[in-house]
């Protein structure tokens, strides 16, 4: 992380949306599955109140199109990122 990329992500953040309890780094390792079904969450530690398309960008940017659809079709319509919100919420999620 530096000083201009912190700076370039201040001049694109998207327009706030609602806010609501994220888990802050929901990657897939932190997703607990059996027989094809999430059942649980693993590793709140960076849990807090945010905006839920930060969650949405990092869970799904390892899927593929059909599974991301999938996952949409399960959240439900909050869960259709633009291509810009997608990328700008996974790179503040990696930043740290």
């Amino acid at each position: 992380m530096n000083a201009a990329q912190v700076e370039r992500l201040r001049n694109e953040r998207p327009v706030p949306g609602a806010t609501g309890l994220i888990h802050g780094d929901l990657f897939l390792e932190n997703v607990m599955t059996q027989d094809g079904r999430v059942t649980g969450f693993i590793d709140w530690s960076f849990a807090e109140i945010g905006d839920p398309r930060s969650d949405v960008a990092v869970a799904t940017h390892e899927l593929t199109e059909p599974d991301r659809e999938a996952f949409v079709e399960g959240y439900g319509p909050a869960a259709r990122l633009t291509p810009q919100e997608a990328a700008y919420f996974l790179e503040v999620a990696l930043l740290f």
